[in-house]
C-alpha cells in the first residue's frame, strides 16, 4: 500500500495565505507523504 499526495493547487490566491506560504506547505506535504512510502515499505522489508 503506498500514499499518493493530492493536488492542492486549487488553493493558490487563497485570501489570507501568501503564494510562497502556500507552495512551500505543499513541498513539505510531497515530503512527508514520500518519506511515508518509504518507511511502510521498510517496515515491510522487515516482517
Amino acid at each position: 500500500m503506498s500514499y499518493t499526495a493530492k493536488d492542492y493547487t486549487k488553493l493558490l490566491g487563497m485570501e489570507g495565505f501568501s503564494e510562497t506560504l502556500l507552495r512551500n506547505h505543499f513541498t513539505l506535504y510531497q515530503g512527508y507523504v514520500t518519506n511515508t512510502n518509504k518507511l511502510i515499505e521498510s517496515l515491510h522489508q522487515m516482517v
